[in-house]
């Protein structure tokens, strides 16, 4: 059914580079969603690649601003990393606004995120709600539009890491992934019933990718 309103609370942990500081973050997202689609299949399968993407993909990465000369060193130093470079320093409303537009963007219309809550133990008494987004000022010749903008799920704006990124049906996350027939709430935040599980990889990231 569409038009029905879904809430997700989760959480991850990342270090962040802010200008000359390096330090770990544990970050939590409440995600609030209205279902578009009326296919159900359609609808987990949009879940499982938000749960994903957070797991997979963010949790454990480094974030830091694209102009940083600190995460280019650090690039180099830390290959087996994945460096997701911002458009601005990694402050938390910052990293709100670019999963709220990610994540909209992998789901490809089939649900909506209506409002991203973020959070940190940094600024443990602090949330930002994003409800809209607001453009980036950012201009790189490489690629038409920055990866939080494109449904893939790289987080690098190179060809080369665009290139080598496995696509969503590599994990069972296509929209003809084999679902569970059983359906409601409950399943939805359920990736185990997923039939074909997704595999844990590092996506390659960074500025030299």
């Amino acid at each position: 059914m569409a038009n029905i309103k879904l809430s997700h609370d989760i959480g991850f942990s990342a270090v962040v580079i802010e200008g000359n500081k390096i330090y770990p973050n544990s970050f939590y997202l409440k995600i609030n969603m209205v279902t578009i689609s009326d296919n159900s299949v359609f609808q987990n399968v949009a879940i499982q690649r938000i749960l994903f993407f957070l797991n997979e993909v963010i949790n454990g990465s480094v974030l830091c601003k694209v102009t940083n000369p600190i995460a280019n060193r650090f690039i180099r130093m830390a290959k087996d990393s994945n460096v997701i470079l911002l458009p601005e320093e990694p402050f938390d409303q910052v990293i709100g606004m670019i999963l709220y537009s990610k994540l909209n963007s992998i789901i490809e219309g089939n649900l909506e995120i209506d409002t991203l809550t973020i959070g940190s133990e940094f600024a443990p008494d602090l949330t930002y709600t994003i409800e809209d987004f607001e453009d980036f000022s950012f201009d790189d010749s490489k690629v038409e539009f920055p990866w939080w903008e494109r449904s893939d799920l790289t987080t690098s704006n190179t060809l080369k890491a665009m290139k080598k990124t496995p696509d969503w049906s590599t994990f069972g996350l296509g929209w003809d992934a084999k679902i569970s027939s059983q359906s409601g709430v409950d399943f939805i935040f359920e990736p185990e019933y997923n039939q074909e599980q997704p595999e844990v990889v590092v996506l390659e990231g960074g500025a030299n990718e």
